[in-house]
């Protein structure tokens, strides 16, 4: 929504530290970019929409329409899926 300032918190796996989720989660059309600790110190991002390997201060994710999301990431590869689900 333009509103850089909020944050959906994603769940940290029980069976690696550095994979993160979030479950049947609204993303607008837009963009987003994952962050870490709620701040702008550091954040992953890249131009490709559903799935692929976000940067370390790259590029904003697009958002192409609002769907419900399952989102997962991680947080040392960058890799990243959304997939729609309704």
């Amino acid at each position: 929504n333009g509103n850089w300032n909020t944050d959906t918190q994603l769940t940290k796996s029980t069976f690696d530290p550095h994979v993160w989720t979030a479950k049947s989660i609204t993303l607008k059309e837009g963009e987003f970019k994952f962050r870490a600790n709620n701040t702008w110190d550091v954040s992953w991002g890249t131009k490709s929409e559903f799935f692929g390997t976000a940067q370390k201060g790259g590029d904003n994710i697009p958002v192409s329409s609002e769907w419900i999301y399952d989102v997962y990431f991680n947080d040392v590869t960058g890799d990243y899926t959304l997939i729609p689900i309704k």
